[in-house]
């Protein structure tokens, strides 16, 4: 009984905790949308691409994926084996894929994924992509998943998550500290004045 009235309430415990899923149901989301902005094809095979927005896209293998409700995993390097290609399908015109510099990986709830090509485009419309194994070879399925500016878009959102994760996980711990600490101290002198 004597601890029930001491200032601040155990309550406060409940609220570091509150503050620390808050943190993790967004961090959650922003990365759940920025993997759901992601267009994804399973190949082998030649897949129409409505892209919306003229400028830089960047090409992920996404080695452990999910399409339709099918599962995909395939080891990092399998898309080295196939042969890639990119044309208009209003003129024909070929848009060169260049291999990605900067190597960007991702992995977030079953999905797994990394840079092997960027490529960028004047005028938006529908581009056919074609990726298939050389005449003669065989290979297992696997996915390709395509994104407008998602280098930027990457960090951006990671910035972001991490800071939301930090800034979260910090607060409960300062809520879980100073109320154990002013707990005791309320406890110590209540327990004088009983005394």
């Amino acid at each position: 009984m004597t601890q029930q009235w001491v200032k601040p309430s155990r309550w406060y415990y409940g609220l570091a905790g509150l503050v620390l899923a808050i943190g993790l149901v967004l961090y959650s989301i922003l990365v759940a949308n920025l993997m759901g902005s992601l267009e994804r094809v399973v190949v082998p095979g030649q897949h129409e691409l409505n892209l919306s927005e003229p400028g830089g896209y960047t090409i992920f293998h996404e080695y452990q994926s999910s399409v339709a409700g099918q599962r995909y995993s395939t080891e990092p390097d399998t898309s080295s084996n196939l042969d890639y290609s990119l044309t208009a399908e209003a003129t024909g015109e070929t848009v060169p894929l260049s291999q990605a510099t900067i190597e960007s990986t991702y992995s977030f709830r079953r999905r797994a994924g990394t840079s092997i090509f960027t490529f960028t485009i004047d005028t938006p419309g529908t581009y056919i992509l074609s990726a298939e194994y050389p005449a003669g070879a065989a290979g297992s399925e696997t996915v390709l998943s395509i994104g407008s500016g998602y280098i930027r878009q990457f960090f951006v959102t990671l910035v972001g998550a991490l800071a939301i994760q930090y800034v979260t996980v910090l607060s409960s711990i300062v809520i879980l500290v100073s109320t154990f600490v002013r707990r005791r101290i309320a406890l110590k002198r209540r327990a004088r004045r009983l005394a």
